[in-house]
């Protein structure tokens, strides 16, 4: 498993985990960015994604310290 829903929405958004090299590779390229693998060794990578499953934005969750590191959006 790459990745894992952790909210979805009545819009059919959703909130996702990711949590493999995979999963990360597929949102990098939807998102037309990278997320730095250095980051992956920190924080919590999630991804919010439409109804067809295209990435819209990336956050990077710091959980040692329940702090958002990182926000980036593709709402283009």
């Amino acid at each position: 498993v790459d990745y894992k829903v952790v909210m979805r929405f009545d819009d059919g958004f959703k909130i996702v985990k990711l949590l493999s090299k995979t999963g990360y590779t597929y949102h990098g390229v939807g998102a037309s960015n990278c997320v730095s693998p250095e980051l992956f060794k920190t924080d919590e990578i999630y991804g919010l994604w439409n109804p067809n499953n295209k990435v819209k934005a990336t956050i990077g969750l710091q959980p040692k310290t329940n702090k958002i590191n990182n926000i980036n959006n593709t709402f283009t």
